[in-house]
């Protein structure tokens, strides 16, 4: 009997500890939506993902963008300020 109830208490302990990790992951995850609501009106893990999307869609363009400006700079450039 000693044994199951060692037993017992190791599993108890055990359970114990993973539902503190739980608790814990679910405060994390309640903080980050709050955040996620406040800072960019994300109600959704989906708004977010498409946000975020929409985001490297417009930094893509923007250093594109930036590249090509770049390239007409040192076209026009290049030489003059070399001298």
């Amino acid at each position: 009997m000693a044994i199951d109830l060692k037993r017992f208490e190791r599993i108890k302990d055990d359970v114990e500890k993973k539902q503190r990790e739980v608790n814990r992951a679910e405060g994390s995850l309640s903080t980050q939506m709050t955040r996620l609501k406040q800072d960019f009106k994300c109600e959704t893990l989906e708004q977010a993902e498409e946000l975020l999307e929409k985001i490297k869609t417009k930094m893509e363009r923007v250093d594109k963008q930036f590249q090509e400006k770049m390239e007409e700079f040192d076209e026009e450039w290049s030489g003059k300020l070399d001298e």
